[in-house]
């Protein structure tokens, strides 16, 4: 089965069966000695529609491996967690959540695989709360660098507290690109199918008068 089959929603069958109506018309004509001098080039036509379909479809597919891969990194990312008993970042099993009240964010109970510690593990299970956390840390311990900087106070705490705010903002902006990434997709692909519904609308409107279509090529462009 083709991998992209199951991307075609009713829009792009119905868009793809017009074209090689269409298509079919115009190569009957053709050899039934009806010729059309513009034959060649409403055929190349056709073709360039039917792959403006396939670029669509390739579109929805991009996005959902996008959203699934988004998902898979969030869960694998819960399997770990920074262990108060073994000081370190180990394997984790989550066996439910609750909600940290002072950030308003939701994270998972868990337990160590090493040492069966059960904990909170402080990073949210969602990106949109992990961006909220993100935030507070940039926003709280930003003004505090600061501030320790003016004193000239270049301690090793303080230094700890630049590399966590360091690495927030880097987390932050990388989630945010993935966010920007996803949102532009969606709207390549919103911007298309409202396209290809009057591509649709054109074909079958034509299809209605008899083949009479003129600027079918400005559904190209």
């Amino acid at each position: 089965m083709n991998e992209l089959a199951v991307f075609y929603d009713a829009i792009d069958r119905e868009t793809l069966d017009l074209i090689n109506y269409h298509k079919q018309c115009l190569e009957d004509a053709e050899k039934s000695g009806n010729h059309d001098p513009e034959y060649e080039e409403k055929i190349i036509v056709l073709d360039q529609l039917i792959e403006h379909v396939h670029e669509r479809v390739i579109q929805k597919k991009m996005l959902y491996e996008k959203e699934k891969q988004i998902e898979s990194d969030l869960l694998k990312s819960r399997g770990h967690g920074d262990c108060p008993t073994c000081n370190d970042n180990m394997d984790v099993e989550i066996i439910g959540e609750e909600k940290n009240e002072e950030l308003d964010v939701i994270c998972d109970t868990v337990i160590c695989k090493h040492c069966g510690t059960e904990f909170m593990n402080p990073m949210p299970n969602t990106w949109s709360d992990r961006l909220k956390l993100f935030e507070f840390i940039i926003t709280s311990f930003g003004g505090l660098i600061d501030a320790e900087n003016k004193r000239s106070n270049n301690t090793t705490d303080l230094q700890a507290f630049i590399e966590l705010v360091e690495g927030c903002k880097k987390m932050k902006e990388a989630q945010l690109e993935v966010e920007r990434t996803e949102r532009d997709l969606w709207a390549a692909i919103k911007a298309s199918e409202v396209a290809q519904i009057d591509l649709r609308d054109f074909l079958l409107m034509a299809k209605l008068q008899g083949m009479r279509w003129d600027n079918l090529d400005t559904f190209v462009n």
